[in-house]
């Protein structure tokens, strides 16, 4: 009923999925893995267990473009710890969809859920200084939550959402995958670059190179 400390990078493997570290402590009272040390762990995803934020309608950016079935989702970090149905990451995380894609997010604390079979990620939770990166779009904000079941995605914490030359801000920014759409509660703006601007009024006075 003691923790057990494993060292010489050890790896583990699990319902859910695999990784390795510097130091893993096991403690079977509490049930719990904890990971030290260049954690990298890879878990079976899903296209729809991705946070998404290709939103067609706005700022002319495209659906995010399929990997396939079998993505699997990557992540590093300085810790870790694991319990059955759930992981916490902390210190300096990174994550990506399927290996080598543009799909990113970085924050200093991730937790993951999964399904009561312990396969497939249910539920994203990323706080503290979040980055999330898709082909043409970023968003930075204090907490991103992704629901696998109602395929919503809420970004929190002064949250910003870059599209090409516009960015978006908001007190909370709700993206709904089923419906495609992006709700922005509280105040909210949005920004345009000054070049995209002008050149906008000018083409519709019929002068090309003009502007304000």
């Amino acid at each position: 009923g003691k923790a057990m400390w494993v060292r010489g990078s050890p790896s583990w493997k699990s319902a859910e999925g695999h990784g390795s570290a510097d130091l893993l402590i096991l403690d079977p009272q509490n049930q719990r893995i904890q990971a030290d040390g260049n954690v990298a762990v890879e878990f079976a995803a899903g296209e729809d267990r991705w946070p998404e934020l290709g939103i067609r309608s706005l700022g002319g950016v495209n659906e995010v473009p399929a990997t396939g079935k079998d993505a699997s989702l990557h992540v590093s970090a300085g810790k870790m710890y694991y319990r059955r149905g759930s992981v916490i990451f902390l210190n300096q995380v990174h994550a990506n969809l399927s290996e080598g894609a543009d799909r990113q997010l970085t924050s200093n604390v991730l937790a993951v859920f999964f399904g009561a079979d312990g396969h497939g990620v249910e539920q994203v939770i990323a706080e503290d200084r979040v980055l999330l990166r898709q082909p043409g779009v970023e968003a930075r904000g204090g907490r991103v939550t992704h629901d696998v079941a109602k395929g919503i995605t809420i970004l929190s914490g002064n949250p910003t959402i870059q599209m090409g030359e516009r960015r978006y801000r908001a007190d909370e920014f709700r993206l709904d995958r089923t419906e495609g759409r992006l709700h922005m509660k509280g105040d909210y703006r949005i920004e345009m670059d000054a070049g995209e601007l002008n050149d906008r009024i000018g083409a519709k006075l019929g002068d090309q190179g003009g502007g304000l």
